[in-house]
Formats: structure tokens, sequence, C-alpha cells
């Protein structure tokens, strides 16, 4: 299952693999001006590659390592010839994909290898200049993007929510709570969540 609605410049992707034509567990992964952030689940990658037909991406940056959010990064690369952009901490992992729970290779599928390249501070795309804020918590390599002139967020998985109840291997409460303090001073307009 693929759903697209448009914001403005912002072209919002909601992916899911459907089970007796229910969709499980939705991603959300956004292109803007010729930048594609996060591709979804390599469960429907054929999917997604088709309506980014008319989203021809030219970069892709990437919020963090898990595989519903770097599902098609290799695919994308492959038919567009947009580069991989990621926080230095990912590379490794998005080079040498681990072995998944039984869990998420069903909801998600496993991730191809792919090359990326180190992102810093920011990444250019369509007369827009996000800056990459390294948040961790959810993930050691969590990274949300700022666009300042709209005061938007593309936040990936870095978000809180009512009941929650447990946390990922991996995800580190203080990091959460570091990270939040940065966002907050951000006096933000719009987050755009995975």
């Amino acid at each position: 299952m693929l759903e697209i609605k448009q914001y403005g410049d912002v072209t919002e992707f909601k992916a899911a693999k459907t089970i007796m034509g229910w969709p499980i567990y939705k991603t959300h992964f956004y292109y803007l001006n010729g930048l594609l952030i996060d591709t979804g689940p390599h469960h429907i990658a054929d999917e997604i590659i088709e309506a980014l037909q008319n989203y021809p991406p030219e970069k892709v940056v990437i919020t963090h390592q898990h595989e519903d959010h770097i599902g098609n990064c290799r695919r994308i690369n492959e038919e567009f010839g947009a580069p991989i952009y990621a926080h230095p901490k990912a590379a490794n992992i998005l080079a040498n994909p681990p072995e998944i729970e039984i869990y998420r290779k069903i909801m998600w599928g496993n991730a191809p290898a792919v090359k990326t390249t180190p992102l810093d501070r920011y990444i250019e795309a369509g007369g827009y200049r996000l800056e990459a804020i390294h948040t961790g918590g959810h993930s050691y390599d969590h990274t949300c993007y700022f666009e300042p002139q709209n005061r938007w967020l593309f936040a990936g998985d870095f978000y809180l929510g009512e009941n929650l109840n447990g946390f990922m291997i991996g995800e580190n409460i203080v990091e959460h709570l570091t990270g939040l303090k940065k966002l907050i001073s951000l006096s933000l307009k719009l987050s755009f969540v995975a």
C-alpha cells in the first residue's frame, strides 16, 4: 500500500505492507524538490519505484538505519542515480546490514546493502537547505532535518507519543531527552514524522 499527499512543496508517502487487505505499521517518507528523505520498506519496492517516476529523487538523505527507512536506498540509487547521504555512524550498517528479528523481516523486509556519503551539517536540494541535527535516542545514528526558512522538521522516528510502554533494543532514553532539548529550541511550525 502506498498513499501520496501533497503539502505545498512537501510530498508525503505513506507506505505499508498489507495482509488480507489491511495495512500493517505505516511508515512515512518525504520528497522535497528533488530530495527524498528516507525510502520506505523494501517489501513494496516496486510500488515505491513506480511512484517515484513522478518525483524523481536527485539526492536521498536518511534519518536512521532501520529497515523501514532504508529499505529502498539501493534500488533508488540504481534506478535514479541518486546518491545516498546519512549520518557517518550509519555508513557501516547500510553497507553491511545486520540480521534482524523475524518480525522486522515480515513487516518491512531486509534492506539491501548500499554505499552512503557521510553527512555532517546540512544538505541542499531544490532551493532548500536542511540542517542535520543528530538526536540519537531511537537509534544511535538518528538525525532530524530542519528547514529554517519555513521552520519544518523532518523528524524520522523522533517523536513522543501517548502511552509509550517500551523501547526497541538499542534505544537510549537519555539521548532521546537530550535530542528533544535540541529540537525544542527550534520553534517549529510543522513536523513531518515517519
